[in-house]
């Protein structure tokens, strides 16, 4: 029993009543393969195949049906022990992992590691870029929680909370002919050359919502193709290519490129931080989207300003 945890115990008691690994995943709102998972640690730990496959169903076993009587039991009383406990982050241990889009402002992953590494002090985490198995890691609970630009694409067990109201701006150095206006039209872009970066992680240029903008009017002329933000701040500041992102894309990088807004169109962005939503009330669940919002709404400056040290080249 020793390996068995939670989260274990309740996906076999749903399994009792299933006797289904795909209905059991769809129930628990994960994958199937964290299902069976579940269903193989089980085994080993109580040394009893605990369901036998017969045709498309699985049959308890004996051991499996005494333990289905008391399961509902034991795990609803862990529960209620646990959040009855005030959650102290300073207290959490273990390893959890965050993804962070590459899009986003590197300030942000400065922060928040900051601020994860001060009030969390016994655990670990692992920040990376989200990946193509996303979805099935947040329904697994092996990724606590992610921060994107909003995403339709996401499915609805995946919710997506507020975190930020954002705007996309486009950026130009100090030597292009638009550095220096208030705003720019549609018209006027169209006769420039642009470097293409994806809007979120589900790999959308956000050229392509400018283009939308421009209609039949004209296309964006995208140079260079890139998914690095330092790498198209660079080009940018060396060449004469303007990129679109976030009012917040630059930061402390680089004062040598501007953020000029559209003077006839507006192009909100929303930052949210992503989760399953079988853990939307889940104690570290709550801290993380607090700590997020706390520690990423004071780097959001509406004057679009820069800072003074020069890009690095």
């Amino acid at each position: 029993m020793n390996n068995l945890d939670l989260r274990t115990l309740r996906i076999l008691s749903d399994l009792y009543q299933t006797k289904n690994t795909y209905q059991t995943a769809e129930n628990m709102e994960v994958s199937q393969s964290l299902v069976s998972r579940a269903l193989a640690k089980s085994r080993q730990s109580l040394n009893d195949p605990l369901f036998i496959c017969q045709g498309k169903q699985l049959n308890p076993t004996p051991l499996m049906q005494a333990l289905a009587i008391e399961l509902p039991n034991i795990a609803d009383r862990l529960n209620d022990i646990v959040m009855k406990n005030t959650f102290d982050p300073a207290k959490l241990y273990g390893h959890y992992h965050l993804f962070v889009a590459a899009q986003l402002p590197s300030q942000i992953s400065t922060a928040l590691s900051q601020q994860l590494s001060t009030q969390a002090l016994n655990a670990s985490w692992t920040i990376t870029d989200w990946q193509s198995q996303a979805i099935e890691k947040f329904l697994d609970q092996r990724v606590v929680l992610g921060l994107d630009y909003v995403n339709q694409d996401l499915p609805s067990l995946i919710v997506q909370d507020k975190i930020v109201n954002d705007e996309l701006v486009v950026w130009a150095n100090n030597q292009h002919p638009i550095h220096d206006l208030p705003g720019v039209t549609l018209a006027q872009l169209a006769q420039y050359e642009f470097i293409s970066l994806p809007l979120n992680a589900n790999d959308k240029f956000s050229n392509n919502r400018l283009e939308h903008l421009l209609g039949q009017h004209s296309q964006i002329s995208s140079r260079i193709h890139t998914h690095s933000l330092p790498l198209a701040t660079q080009i940018a500041h060396n060449q004469p290519l303007l990129f679109i992102g976030s009012a917040l894309s630059l930061g402390e990088q680089c004062s040598a490129l501007k953020a000029v807004k559209l003077a006839d169109h507006h192009m909100p962005l929303m930052l949210t931080c992503a989760y399953s939503g079988k853990q939307a009330q889940e104690p570290l669940t709550l801290w993380l989207k607090s700590l997020i919002k706390e520690t990423i709404t004071p780097l959001y400056n509406p004057s679009l300003t820069v800072a003074t040290r020069p890009c690095q080249s």
